[in-house]
């Protein structure tokens, strides 16, 4: 017997018992519903995991917005606290240069603004 005979017989005899197999249904689930079961289950697990794992992402990305939105707040409170900071000086400053219009040190103390003497 040839090589190639005998890769035929063998061929011949796994076909055979297949097509049995798959007509001896005493109940039992065959070969393909098995496979069948097992990937729907797969695909089942793997789309639960594909959801915690963006709820997770969605879970720290919100955190990081809060962080984010937090910063910010601070960030403009300071701002706005240097701001008034700034305003108050300009405000202050116009009633240096307004003291100093008026007269200044002359009426403040009572003296000549040239020679720094007391009239008192």
């Amino acid at each position: 017997m040839s090589r190639s005979a005998k890769l035929h017989h063998i061929l011949q005899s796994v076909i055979a018992k297949w097509v049995q197999f798959r007509h001896h249904d005493d109940g039992m689930m065959s070969i393909s519903n098995a496979i069948l079961v097992m990937g729907s289950s797969l695909l089942i697990v793997a789309n639960f995991n594909m959801g915690m794992v963006t709820n997770r992402k969605i879970e720290v990305q919100n955190a990081a917005d809060a962080v984010t939105h937090t910063g910010g707040i601070v960030m403009a409170r300071g701002m706005n606290s240097i701001t008034a900071t700034n305003h108050i000086m300009g405000e202050m400053m116009s009633f240096v240069i307004l003291h100093e219009a008026i007269g200044g040190k002359k009426h403040e103390k009572n003296q000549s603004a040239d020679d720094g003497s007391n009239k008192s």
